[in-house]
């Protein structure tokens, strides 16, 4: 099981990370919806931006691509299926439904 609390030490003493409170509330989220939140990935971004903001970018662009070739982009699936078919390397897709867990 993954600590959270170790977590939430980790950035505290470093004062590097901005939004603890988002890390904070991870376990309250989760119990409050229902879901299981195993693992949680950031990215925080140097001199404004961050890596993900050029890949941002790259999915973008062959977005529009795939759209000016008429073709539809109306819902996940066949945005999923857009990305999927863009030919970026490097990029993994996933598409997947969340199911609430009882209580």
């Amino acid at each position: 099981m993954y600590k959270w609390e170790d977590q939430r030490k980790y950035f505290a003493k470093r004062g590097s990370y901005h939004s603890l409170g988002t890390i904070a509330s991870i376990p309250h989220l989760a119990k409050k919806n229902g879901v299981a939140i195993h693992s949680f990935s950031f990215s925080k971004a140097q001199n404004g931006k961050s890596s993900c903001d050029r890949v941002a970018a790259q999915v973008k662009r062959k977005l529009r691509d795939f759209v000016a070739r008429e073709n539809n982009i109306r819902n996940a699936k066949e945005l999923f299926s857009a990305i999927s078919q863009s030919g970026l390397k490097g990029l993994s897709v996933y598409r997947a439904t969340v199911k609430r867990e009882k209580t």
